[in-house]
């Protein structure tokens, strides 16, 4: 058991997370994933590779974006080549073939706008790397391996496989979607892949190997009730390790784990604990506001029983938003995150949205005193949802904020005083 040489070996870690089509609904989760696997790999205290070895390639808009990348890494690669993919996967229409989606594919179109699962198969299969390893979360991901089966023979014992030095895992099984909770971090098979090598195993091996990691991660998730994760293995591949055990006695420990969108996350889970005790809202508060020096706010967003609080219920800071009164403001990302934009509206006005945030507003506070509408002039018969003062949403893009190309300083709708839905729906 060993790690890859990290002078020798090289990682390509592939995901998309916006959409440009209204098709395909944005996959916030999927950034965190790249992220934090990028850190996990590069840890010198789990991983070990060089930043420079382990590229990412975030939501890329067609498969050059990708074949150019993956290709040069293939070809360098000597000791191990490890490809991630996370994003949806759509089947084919002609024969059922795997297709991994990117910022601009479209679901009519998927032949020339999506990435053929084969063109990534040939790269890998053509690599001349020793040991070459491919990790794929999507739905139908299973797929992925038929392409490194013997012709013909979909079936066949792994022991009897003609392509030598390839492991495959996939999080789920030819036919099965993949899963992603609302709110979540990460998908749940990312997820669990970056909490045991961030854990470790009590116990365990000094190295986490491909099969061992399998074992925990097929265990993990069956036992949550997600969809159970594939591998196929040739030669000894899956006695490569992917990382070090960190939880053993005298392990150098990873770099921390909570990120300050993490530590963010918590209090969100804690303060919605709070969400019908209308006395600690109020001390917390005013506690606040004497400790920053800056009137704060606590909402929390309205989630329906049996929802997950940690995933419906928030904490907004007016400071931090930075949206003064009288305008409405809108954010590409959820969590209030990318460029914001702002607007002062006067009566019986609207602005068309600008590019960057047409139909994809993951985000927005209000904060106009008679309220404004949001508006989809793209439907067939326009609609319109009200948005009053102090309304907000952290995880928009998942509902209206997916249709939206307009904002109205006023519209009938408003004298409802309905509060747009803010819960992420997965």
């Amino acid at each position: 058991m060993r790690l890859p040489d990290p002078h020798r070996s090289r990682a390509i870690l592939i995901g998309t997370f916006t959409y440009a089509s209204s098709n395909l609904r944005s996959l916030p989760a999927v950034k965190n994933n790249l992220r934090d696997l990028h850190q996990v790999l590069t840890d010198p205290a789990l991983g070990g590779l060089t930043p420079e070895r382990c590229i990412v390639v975030p939501n890329p808009k067609n498969p050059r974006e990708v074949f150019g990348p993956l290709a040069a890494a293939a070809k360098d690669a000597q000791d191990t080549l490890l490809v991630y993919y996370a994003g949806h996967g759509l089947v084919g229409p002609q024969h059922n073939e795997l297709y991994l989606t990117l910022e601009d594919t479209e679901t009519d179109a998927l032949p020339v706008t999506g990435l053929k699962f084969d063109v990534v198969g040939d790269l890998v299969r053509n690599s001349g790397a020793d040991n070459r390893i491919l990790i794929m979360d999507c739905c139908f991901s299973g797929r992925a391996a038929k392409t490194f089966l013997p012709l013909g023979d979909e079936n066949s014992i792994l022991g009897q496989m003609d392509i030598k030095g390839v492991y495959t895992l996939t999080s789920s099984a030819p036919n099965r979607a993949s899963t992603v909770l609302p709110g979540a971090t990460y998908t749940a098979f990312t997820g669990a892949l970056l909490t045991l090598a961030r854990k470790g195993i009590p116990d365990g091996p000094e190295f986490l190997t491909m099969r061992k990691i399998y074992q925990e991660v097929h265990n993990s998730l069956q036992s949550e009730g997600f969809p159970e994760p594939n591998q196929l293995n040739t030669d000894t591949v899956d006695s490569l390790a992917l990382t070090r055990n960190c939880a053993l006695p005298g392990a150098a420990k990873p770099v921390a784990e909570y990120t300050p969108r993490r530590r963010w996350a918590q209090l969100r889970y804690r303060f919605a604990r709070l969400r019908r005790r209308k006395g600690w809202r109020i001390a917390f508060a005013i506690v606040a506001t004497i400790a920053i020096g800056t009137p704060v706010v606590l909402n929390f967003d309205e989630f329906a029983s049996g929802e997950n609080p940690p995933a419906s219920a928030t904490l907004t800071f007016q400071r931090q938003l930075k949206c003064t009164r009288g305008s409405v403001c809108l954010w590409p990302e959820p969590n209030y995150e990318g460029r914001m934009w702002k607007w002062t509206p006067k009566p019986d006005s609207k602005v068309a949205l600008p590019s960057y945030l047409k139909n994809h507003v993951g985000s927005f506070d209000v904060q106009v005193e008679a309220g404004v509408c949001f508006s989809d002039t793209d439907a067939e018969s326009e609609q319109r949802v009200p948005a009053a003062m102090e309304d907000w949403g952290w995880n928009y893009n998942l509902r209206f904020g997916s249709k939206m190309d307009q904002v109205e300083s006023w519209c009938s709708e408003l004298n409802q005083r309905v509060k747009p839905s803010t819960s992420s729906t997965g």
